[in-house]
């Protein structure tokens, strides 16, 4: 009787500890939300997921994708918009590239610049780079530095 008791329980205890993992890595699985990054002064960013257009050939299938970011002050009101676009090539299972990166931006305040905007790739992965600084009487009073990158792996999957 003792050792079904303590059978019992030990079952009892592996399965909930096997529950709490799933409902913990379920947390993290969805993709399908904005991520958003507050700033001390109220503002914020809101990083919006992938979007992506797939097209298939007979050797390769082509993925374009892009990320938004967007930048809203305390009041809920834009002002601005950065966007990394990318193109990726990959043949299912086996191999990935990133053929082509760019960048746009959108300003809705007169008061913000944007400068040093650069991207790159290397194999699956495309970069994008901008800064965004608020100037107001020629002082900036603030500096918002962009480090967007879209991924690709071999089965067209973007991150």
């Amino acid at each position: 009787m003792k050792k079904f008791i303590c059978l019992f329980f030990a079952a009892i205890i592996c399965f909930s500890s096997i529950f709490s993992v799933n409902a913990t890595s379920d947390s993290f699985s969805n993709t399908d939300s904005n991520t958003v990054i507050f700033y001390d002064n109220g503002d914020y960013l809101t990083i919006s997921p992938i979007i992506y257009t797939e097209s298939t050939t007979r050797a390769a299938n082509t993925k374009d994708g892009h990320k938004t970011y967007t930048y809203s002050n305390s009041s809920d009101e834009v002002e601005w918009i950065f966007v990394i676009n990318a193109t990726f090539s990959y043949v299912y299972g086996s191999s990935v590239t990133c053929t082509n990166s760019s960048y746009t931006y959108t300003i809705y305040k007169d008061s913000w610049k944007f400068s040093d905007g650069s991207t790159s790739h290397s194999g699956g992965t495309a970069y994008a780079y901008g800064t965004f600084k608020n100037k107001v009487l020629f002082i900036t009073t603030k500096t918002i530095d962009v480090e967007a990158q879209i991924s690709c792996d071999i089965y067209g999957n973007l991150s």
